[in-house]
């Protein structure tokens, strides 16, 4: 395992491929750590970055050997140097303390914190973080992924959606938990959560942005959804029930995510979150019903957005609201009616 006094072998930009543990040695012990407060979890952390510093620079702002620099050719800025900063697998106590220590070194001038920019962190869980429950990692998609729930992580991840429709795809197409770990893994690499790694989960939610309080908000916010999926049921993963099981710990736990989260309008993402998972479980026709009800209190700045999601999850029908009130109609075509007919003809 390298030392401090020998970092200087880690001063060169690696390529993409380079493993951080083959590189660096690793760390003290598995996944499940014993510290001061009992067990926890390690997380590595991949952060893209656009930096007028040089790999030497980003090494010895460190005061461990903490971190490799790595080649990434979809990394985007506007300054000098490219690279991925990746860290060896750590607790959260760590993480805080290296990345606290890095950010008194730092010019932050010297990063890209342009929105522009297309830069991600991703989040690695170790595998075995999952094993103690065969659904765990179910429910843990689902809660990441699951339409009530993506307005409250889009806020969080800071990314723009054009962007979470390139680098970070949700499962949007599951329907229900028993399916969302199959749709996530068609995705690929680029969903929000990659399937794809033999010795971790990778969560690719974040954006890339060189700020210490995004970084340890992303990742008291995976650590949170590690746990709360953990210890609740399948019918319980909701966001409301996340929200309630957060303000029920102790103010110490997670205290980054929480003051970021008092920065999100909650009210209107807790209407989508309602709207949206009665939408996914059941018919058009009786999602109409709803709305003409008034049993979802909406005002003029949510109905685009309740079109939006209507239509999309019923690709057949368009909803549509106006000073009448809510419509809604089946899509066709003006020559539909010979579908079947033009079908036979050319299979015959």
């Amino acid at each position: 395992m390298l030392t401090y006094d020998n970092r200087g072998q880690l001063y060169t930009l690696l390529e993409h491929s380079a493993d951080v543990i083959q590189k660096i040695g690793k760390p003290d012990s598995g996944v499940w750590t014993s510290d001061k407060e009992g067990n926890v979890n390690l997380y590595g952390i991949e952060l893209e970055t656009s930096t007028d510093y040089s790999v030497k620079n980003i090494i010895d702002f460190f005061p461990d050997i903490f971190v490799i620099c790595k080649k990434d050719s979809t990394i985007t800025g506007t300054k000098n140097n490219s690279m991925e900063i990746v860290t060896i697998p750590a607790s959260m106590r760590k993480h805080k303390r290296m990345w606290a220590a890095f950010f008194k070194q730092i010019d932050r001038d010297k990063f890209d914190t342009l929105d522009k920019h297309n830069n991600g962190m991703h989040v690695h869980i170790d595998r075995k973080a999952f094993e103690q429950d065969n659904i765990h990692l179910k429910k843990f998609c689902w809660f990441i992924s699951s339409k009530g729930i993506q307005e409250f992580t889009t806020n969080l991840s800071e990314r723009t959606k054009e962007s979470l429709d390139k680098w970070s795809k949700f499962a949007s197409a599951a329907t229900s938990i028993a399916n969302v770990e199959n749709h996530t893994r068609e995705l690929s690499k680029y969903s929000a959560v990659n399937l794809g790694k033999s010795a971790t989960i990778e969560v690719r939610l974040f954006k890339g942005i060189v700020s210490f309080t995004s970084i340890i908000k992303n990742l008291e916010f995976v650590d949170a959804a590690v746990e709360f999926t953990r210890i609740h049921s399948l019918a319980e993963i909701t966001l409301d029930q996340f929200l309630s099981w957060l303000d029920a710990l102790p103010s110490s736990r997670y205290r980054t995510l929480r003051l970021c989260i008092t920065d999100v309008d909650l009210e209107e993402i807790k209407f989508h979150a309602d709207l949206a998972e009665f939408l996914t479980t059941k018919k058009a026709e009786k999602a109409l019903q709803i709305l003409k009800a008034g049993r979802f209190k909406s005002t003029i700045r949510f109905h685009k957005k309740i079109v939006s999601g209507f239509n999309d999850t019923y690709p057949g029908y368009k909803l549509t609201y106006s000073k009448k009130g809510w419509e809604l109609t089946k899509i066709t075509t003006k020559f539909a009616k010979f579908d079947d007919a033009t079908l036979r003809m050319f299979t015959r």
